[in-house]
């Protein structure tokens, strides 16, 4: 299976979890169903090509009636690997597959090997021509923003994807996805960072609760925000929206934003240190109610018409003040 995005394939199954009794019904009688809104014209050509196929569709219905564990092997047992990016902000989704859906499925991101590859040191990145180096060329720990040229038509392209050399395999340099260029929060917060974060601060509830979707701004871009009691004096910090599959009492409420804030310190020696200054207070934290980063996804993609649905990343920090009107109009209470 293949598709650009861990993010387009994870919601792909999601669709199927919702609406596999109707697909069954359509592959039984092999055709698309009446509900489904398509004009006559697109109907009657999709309508050709299909034909009844009752075994199948029994087949199908068993393993869905089972549950959705596992079920990517189950209904198509030659499933080898999955194709899609699986780093940076598409990890999140690459890790609520492999924990439902793909079971021991591999996934295989082969969209780097399809180019030649440039680094650029960080700290030359806002040279006018800051020079490139190979991969042979790179030192260890030492961060560099990718540039690329493909067959595809991309020529020393900067893709503003930040990398990390950790190790070496033999001779050659093994990065980590540490953030897009321009998606900084202040304190050198990544958003690498921010995930890791609240991965952490969750685990203190034992699984009783999982992120399912998130995004970050800064609270300049608020003109008010609602208590989360915790208030501080005056002053800039970061603010946090996420989404989750659970139940929070609110004083639990409290506990997360707490645990949010002590992991990021415990990341971040500069975001600690602003903090200890008083230069940032302490990170905000706010509930959205399920549904909320469809109707932002719908949004940006509306003032973004040439964005194809398949290409759609969420944004981990939004600067747009519409984008935080929405979120905080759709917050859990």
């Amino acid at each position: 299976m293949f598709t650009n995005l861990a993010q387009t394939m994870y919601r792909g199954f999601l669709i199927l979890e919702e609406n596999w009794e109707r697909l069954v019904k359509d592959i039984e009688e092999g055709r698309i169903g009446p509900d489904i809104e398509l004009d006559a014209e697109t109907r009657s050509e999709l309508n050709s090509y299909l034909k009844p196929d009752k075994k199948r569709a029994q087949e199908l219905k068993e393993e869905f009636q089972t549950g959705f564990a596992g079920i990517a092997p189950r209904i198509w047992p030659n499933l080898n690997i999955i194709l899609c990016v699986t780093t940076g902000p598409e990890e999140l989704y690459a890790k609520k597959l492999r924990e439902k859906y793909i079971g021991h499925v591999p996934m295989y991101s082969a969209i780097y090997s399809t180019a030649f590859f440039e680094f650029l040191p960080i700290d030359e990145c806002r040279k006018e021509q800051p020079k490139t180096r190979l991969p042979e060329d790179l030192e260890l720990d030492s961060l560099y923003e990718l540039v690329v040229t493909t067959r595809g038509g991309l020529y020393r392209y900067r893709m503003g994807d930040v990398v990390k050399v950790v190790r070496y395999h033999n001779k050659c340099p093994v990065f980590e996805f540490q953030y897009r260029s321009g998606r900084l929060l202040t304190g050198h917060v990544t958003e690498k960072m921010m995930y890791n974060a609240l991965m952490t601060s969750l685990q203190c509830f034992d699984g009783k609760v999982q992120l399912e979707e998130y995004t970050c701004a800064e609270s300049v871009l608020f003109d008010a925000l609602p208590e989360t009691g915790t208030e501080e004096p005056k002053g800039t910090f970061h603010v946090v929206f996420v989404e989750l599959n659970g139940v929070l009492e609110e004083d639990e409420k409290r506990l997360l934003q707490g645990k949010l804030d002590e992991a990021l310190r415990n990341l971040n020696i500069i975001y600690d240190e602003r903090r200890v200054l008083g230069v940032d207070l302490s990170t905000r934290l706010y509930r959205v109610k399920q549904g909320t980063f469809d109707k932002l996804r719908e949004y940006l993609m509306s003032v973004n018409p040439m964005t194809s649905p398949i290409q759609f990343k969420t944004p981990r920090v939004i600067t747009s003040k519409e984008a935080g009107k929405l979120l905080l109009g759709n917050l859990h209470l």
